[in-house]
């Protein structure tokens, strides 16, 4: 009995483990702490020394062929900036987080590797 409760505990540590968060706190020196389904929650929860940042592992919903994006607590990425600052601007008043489309590694594209599509 006992041996079949550690094991229930055991994969229940998986699985919630393999579930992250699309939003995450990041900083200097410290790992991407990937717990957050809103932006507002991730946004209060940043300090001074952190930032609200996507999921590197997200998937968004990307429109628009800019650089920068303003990423939404459902996905989407409006990639209609090519500054920098506009971006975070528009992101702060939005109440949304910019992001570097440049920086999204899209380790989930099958494309990612093929020559052909890249742009």
């Amino acid at each position: 009995m006992k041996a079949k409760l550690i094991a229930l505990l055991f994969l229940m540590g998986i699985s919630s483990a393999a579930h992250a968060s699309p939003f995450c706190i990041a900083g200097m020196g410290m790992p991407p702490q990937c717990i957050y389904d809103d932006i507002q929650v991730c946004r209060q929860a940043a300090s001074a020394n952190t930032s609200c940042v996507a999921n590197p592992e997200t998937l968004l919903n990307y429109s628009g062929g800019a650089r920068y994006c303003t990423v939404t607590s459902h996905l989407s990425a409006q990639c209609i900036f090519n500054d920098r600052a506009q971006c975070r601007k528009e992101a702060s008043l939005r109440k949304e987080i910019c992001i570097d489309r440049m920086d999204v590694t899209n380790v989930n594209n099958p494309y990612r590797f093929d020559s052909r599509i890249q742009e």
